[in-house]
């Protein structure tokens, strides 16, 4: 899960590595939770996100690891390694 805000200008720099990972890494689903969306607020703090961007990775319905800033290299390295 990609949390984001708009305004957000390393989530504005990441976003589109982020589609070039999807298209590479086939097998995996991005979903992206706007964190300024009202309806989505309750995740935000489930997940305890307190910056943008931040990254949750899923494996088999169990989270599994947490990256938080736009670290284009661990994000591509994590998802190679659990894919």
């Amino acid at each position: 899960m990609d949390f984001f805000a708009e305004w957000c200008g390393p989530c504005q720099y990441i976003a589109p590595i982020l589609d070039e990972m999807d298209k590479e890494f086939g097998e995996i689903e991005i979903v992206k939770v706007d964190v300024d969306n009202a309806e989505l607020r309750g995740i935000k703090t489930e997940q305890e996100i307190k910056c943008m961007p931040t990254f949750i990775f899923f494996k088999g319905g169990k989270r599994i690891h947490k990256i938080e800033g736009a670290d284009q290299v661990s994000i591509r390295q994590f998802i190679a390694e659990n894919k």
